[in-house]
């Protein structure tokens, strides 16, 4: 057995021998059980590096606050993407600041705006060239505007 292999194997001994010599408590405040031994801080050699074992964190938060800041912070993301649609709306034609919309007819009437730029883009590069072909290399790429066809 080479020394790493060996190595490997005396921690493995080591925490078999910890965890048959820790000792379980049932407290008042925790029903569950808790590990009472240096384990916890115990580090666990792998291959290439050192990990230390984390003891189980315990609750800084009640389960209210845990909800609450839940709630919250959904609130915020639904707050995000109405902001977002609402920017759609203005960026987009056809979707009107007053109408009743939905996700669908959002993206639907985004989908349709973005896909006549495009058509309009090549069309005006187009006419650029028949126009003006010796001036062809002003055309830069970032005017150059192709959609992703579908497979």
């Amino acid at each position: 057995m080479d020394q790493t292999n060996s190595n490997h194997m005396m921690n493995v001994k080591t925490i078999k021998s910890e965890i048959i010599t820790t000792n379980f408590e049932h407290t008042p405040n925790n029903p569950g059980i808790a590990i009472t031994s240096s384990m916890s801080s115990l580090p666990v050699k792998t291959e290439n590096c050192v990990k230390k074992v984390r003891a189980k964190k315990m609750k800084k938060l009640s389960d209210d606050q845990i909800r609450m800041n839940h709630v919250s912070s959904e609130k915020r993301r639904r707050e995000l993407v109405r902001e977002i649609y609402d920017e759609l709306v203005t960026l987009v034609p056809d979707l009107q600041k007053n109408e009743n919309r939905s996700e669908l007819i959002i993206y639907l009437k985004t989908i349709n705006y973005l896909s006549w730029l495009y058509k309009k883009n090549k069309m005006l590069r187009t006419k650029i060239i028949e126009e003006h072909p010796n001036e062809m290399h002003k055309i830069t790429q970032s005017m150059i505007w192709e959609s992703k066809e579908k497979n």
